[in-house]
């Protein structure tokens, strides 16, 4: 999975375990959010612990990855520049026609 996220700007993420069945399943333990470049986006674990907050700091690709027990997912998260909200206008110096 993976997702673009615009700079300045939170996703919130959620590990779901499964059994061999494909049944929903509860965590073999605590779940552990870890961001591959803390640089370009930050994660904070939520309550209950499956679920994190990803925050976007700079442009560029990261991996979001999601430990229990000795289970782990994967998400790629790549930070886009901000969309713009507003717009302003200004006046150059004035010149003659050309």
């Amino acid at each position: 999975m993976a997702t673009d996220l615009p700079l300045g700007q939170v996703v919130d993420l959620t590990i779901a375990f499964e059994d061999v069945s494909g049944n929903p399943a509860i965590a073999p333990g605590s779940v552990v959010w870890v961001s591959g470049t803390p640089a370009t986006a930050t994660i904070a674990g939520g309550t209950p612990d499956t679920t994190a907050i990803v925050t976007a700091l700079a442009e560029g690709d990261t991996e979001i990855t999601a430990t229990s027990g000795g289970i782990s997912a994967t998400f790629d998260i790549t930070v886009i520049a901000g969309i713009a909200t507003q717009a302003t206008i200004s006046a150059g110096t004035p010149h003659a026609p050309a």
